[in-house]
Parts: C-alpha cells; sequence; structure tokens
C-alpha cells in the first residue's frame, strides 16, 4: 500500500506541424503513485479547448500565425 497522493506529470508535449497553421500534439505523461492518466484536456491557446479525450494526441488548426499559450 501506498499512502502518496497521486501526482501527474508531463514529460513532453511535442508539436508537429503538418500544414500552414494546422499542427498535431503528442504527450507523453505519466502518473507517480497511482493509476494510469485516463484523460487528457488540450488547450490550445486561442480560445479553443478540446472537451476530454483518451487519446495523448490531438490536431489543431490555428486561424491565424502568432503565438499562443
Amino acid at each position: 500500500y501506498n499512502s502518496e497522493s497521486p501526482v501527474a506529470y508531463c514529460d513532453v508535449l511535442q508539436a508537429n506541424k503538418i500544414s500552414k497553421y494546422e499542427y498535431q500534439f503528442t504527450t507523453t505523461a505519466f502518473v507517480e503513485y497511482g493509476p494510469s492518466i485516463e484523460a487528457y484536456n488540450y488547450n490550445f491557446g486561442d480560445g479553443k479547448i478540446t472537451g476530454e479525450t483518451n487519446q495523448s494526441q490531438a490536431s489543431h488548426t490555428y486561424a491565424n500565425p502568432g503565438t499562443y499559450n
């Protein structure tokens, strides 16, 4: 039995350019002291947020060039 609280870590968030404004994001993450990750949410920084998904990859097309946080 482990009494530690689960802690999730995102090791890598890789973005690959698919076309002029479209990107494929891949997340590498794990949980320490707990179960595996069951769901992901992606916030693309332009007001678009995915719903909950069990996929560690998501694609997004930006309307304009820029820096998004």
